[in-house]
């Protein structure tokens, strides 16, 4: 008897969608936020500050999963998540710095992204001087956006100073389903879905999949 192994996940959001029916074997689009650090870095608590961020926001343990027969991916959300960590330094002038970091920063944005697996967090933390540092997020486009960057950015800094920030309970997938469902409704059946400027949150689907078939998570009371 062939055992069938049953995989969990939600269906992806118009937006989602949309980058990746323009780049089937997975979007190479990044979002990069580069943030100036002054004095010494305790690179311990900073890890520690963005591990707390991907157990926090369920978009950061989110795999992308294909199953046969789908033309587009689920979303799979891990208990527990990783952060693609690393802490390099620039020697030599001062002056010279700032070519080598946009370089940094470049090769960063080209790398290619693993999405059945992550992380989706990738963090490079680039020493200038004792008390002069550059940390650099990079996250996939089909994750994030500019403004979803910035509000991880503040949060960051928040759990870095060792300050507490509130649960939210509304994920990505809970927002992805409140969009599809938006679409789905009479009044916007024939409307087209949006491509541009994809805006995707740090908020989540109501729709779960077991093996390849989406069903929709209870509503009721």
């Amino acid at each position: 008897m062939i055992e069938q192994e049953t995989t969990s996940g939600f269906r992806m959001s118009p937006q989602q969608e949309a980058l990746w029916a323009a780049e089937p074997q997975g979007p190479t689009a990044s979002v990069q936020a580069a943030i100036g650090l002054e004095g010494q870095v305790n690179t311990e608590r900073l890890l520690g500050a963005l591990q707390q961020l991907v157990g926090r926001h369920e978009i950061l343990r989110t795999s992308f999963r294909r199953a046969p027969g789908m033309s587009l991916p689920f979303q799979v959300v891990s208990d527990e998540g990783s952060v693609d960590w690393e802490v390099t330094q620039l020697l030599g002038d001062e002056p010279k710095h700032t070519t080598a970091l946009n370089e940094l920063l470049r090769a960063e944005r080209a790398k290619t992204w693993t999405y059945d697996g992550g992380p989706v967090l990738r963090a490079l933390l680039v020493t200038l001087a004792p008390e002069r540092s550059v940390l650099a997020l990079n996250l996939p486009a089909v994750c994030a956006d500019a403004s979803s960057v910035a509000v991880l950015v503040g949060e960051l800094a928040t759990l870095y100073d060792g300050g507490q920030i509130a649960a939210d309970p509304l994920q990505y997938a809970d927002f992805a389903e409140w969009q599809a469902q938006l679409l789905e409704s009479d009044q916007t059946r024939d409307l087209p879905a949006p491509t541009d400027d994809p805006q995707i949150p740090f908020t989540s689907s109501c729709f779960r999949s077991s093996s390849t078939t989406l069903s929709r998570r209870d509503s009721s009371p």
